[in-house]
């Protein structure tokens, strides 16, 4: 998957730069640095999931939203349109249920997997179990706490130049 370089206005009056294309490599991780409001959250977001998504038959794409409980409706939704048997009250039983849910989808088809991950406070158990589910996986994750004891193969930083705008960069561990 590559991100070209260039320009993106992620929203009014913020924009993120990047001077050369981004190259998300299967089997690596990816960890998202930079200050709070330096634009990781509006790169998963605005540039990194459309561009999955129109790709979507070719792979499966898990987000895990920063502010989940936002995503707990819809996939309480999914759950109860495939009859999933266990009631889902919690995050973590969302999670589970998406997880579950992704190891059913590969054992009927194999695809890479691209898990993005926003500040969740489960990241430690969601990498865990990824890296049990697939070997076609691409983790691409936000957190400003810890690094999952998976493995981090790159950094991509996110350095605020002004207000307005931000400079991605990617370097490797």
């Amino acid at each position: 998957m590559k991100i070209s370089s260039g320009s993106y206005r992620v929203w009014d009056g913020f924009s993120l730069s990047m001077d050369k294309d981004l190259d998300l490599t299967r089997g690596n991780s990816y960890m998202l640095r930079g200050e709070n409001g330096s634009g990781k959250s509006s790169f998963l977001k605005q540039i990194l999931i459309p561009a999955l998504v129109l790709q979507a038959s070719s792979q499966y794409l898990l987000y895990f939203e920063q502010q989940m409980m936002r995503q707990l409706y819809a996939i309480r939704a999914d759950a109860a349109l495939k009859n999933y048997p266990k009631a889902l009250k919690t995050e973590e039983d969302c999670i589970h249920y998406l997880l579950d849910d992704l190891a059913k989808a590969l054992a009927k088809q194999t695809r890479p997997v691209y898990a993005l991950i926003d500040e969740s406070a489960h990241l430690e158990y969601i990498c865990r179990k990824l890296q049990g589910l697939s070997s076609d996986l691409i983790l691409i994750f936000a957190d400003h706490h810890h690094q999952p004891s998976t493995g981090v193969t790159e950094h991509i930083d996110f350095i605020p130049q002004s207000p307005y705008l931000s400079s991605i960069y990617e370097s490797s561990v």
